[in-house]
């Protein structure tokens, strides 16, 4: 069937691939020579990983795509549109769809992952111009480490950025976009057995992760990050990033430093829930307390 038209709008042209192989080179060709990421942002979900992309949009020597999260190296990654937020957007109402020219460029590059695969995935690099790229897929962290040897097989030089914060909160986070997903109020009972859900959980496996790649890419390559800081001192925290991956400094307004991005519900569950919460990941603390006892440390003290 090759290649279809399927969206046009100030000048810019989604091209579907339907999913054979007569198309896929000329799909793959036509967005640019192949380059591998200087760095991955591996996640964790719910600590910040939007922050950081949106705030390195805005540096004049770091690159990122405009969809944030490839998912390339994800162990559920599907062939189908619908694994991308814009993907989905688009084609189940296509009418609706916000027909900007941003947008149409996330749903071009999801489309050309889901269907030109890694030569596609290097070359959505090849079409960034600054001297250091990445991508930011809070999802990599939780995957196995046959896929971590993966990405290392694609991106032998890359760093590795990887954002952690205090377990409990990280779980609160994560059940309430949860919940606010699929509609559902908050409240005590529902955070609490959304929070205990086997994926929440693993997103707060932090030693694991910087276990797990610190063994692959090797503990040099690997960069620790606190959510914390965020709040606490944003812009030097970004340098920190900005130099750990290899960017020549350059200014960025504070105010988008200091921007609320994905900003979660307001609801605040009860000290109890906190309590009971961490007590469960009393394992996970005291594993991160071995790595960043300061840190752990700070975090135990709003809880005991």
């Amino acid at each position: 069937m090759g290649i279809k038209p399927i969206g046009q709008q100030q000048g810019v042209t989604i091209r579907h691939l339907w999913p054979d192989t007569e198309g896929t080179p000329n799909l793959v060709d036509e967005i640019g020579p192949e380059r591998r990421p200087d760095f991955l942002c591996i996640g964790t979900e719910k600590a910040g990983t939007t922050w950081l992309w949106h705030s390195m949009k805005y540096h004049p020597n770091i690159g990122v795509p405009a969809t944030k999260e490839l998912r390339m190296f994800n162990q559920s990654r599907t062939f189908d549109p619908h694994h991308f937020r814009a993907a989905k957007e688009f084609f189940e109402d296509p009418r609706n769809a916000p027909l900007r020219p941003d947008f149409l460029e996330r749903v071009a590059t999801e489309l050309r992952l889901l269907y030109g695969g890694i030569p596609a995935y290097l070359r959505v690099f090849g079409q960034l111009k600054e001297p250091v790229v990445g991508e930011l897929t809070p999802q990599y962290c939780i995957q196995p480490i046959e896929r971590v040897r993966k990405m290392r097989e694609i991106a032998p030089d890359a760093r590795i950025v990887y954002m952690l914060r205090d377990p409990v909160e990280r779980l609160l986070s994560g059940a309430r976009m949860v919940l606010k997903t699929i509609d559902q109020p908050n409240s005590e009972d529902l955070l609490f057995k959304e929070a205990l859900h086997p994926m929440q959980l693993s997103f707060c496996n932090g030693h694991n992760h910087i276990g797990k790649f610190g063994k692959v890419f090797g503990e040099d390559r690997l960069g620790v990050f606190f959510f914390d800081d965020i709040a606490s001192r944003p812009a030097d925290l970004f340098q920190d990033i900005c130099d750990f991956v290899g960017a020549q400094r350059a200014g960025v307004d504070p105010e988008i430093l200091s921007a609320k991005v994905n900003k979660g519900p307001s609801y605040q569950p009860s000290r109890d829930l906190r309590t009971k919460l961490y007590s469960h990941l009393s394992p996970v603390y005291k594993e991160l307390e071995h790595l960043f006892p300061k840190r752990v440390a700070v975090w135990r003290d709003t809880y005991e």
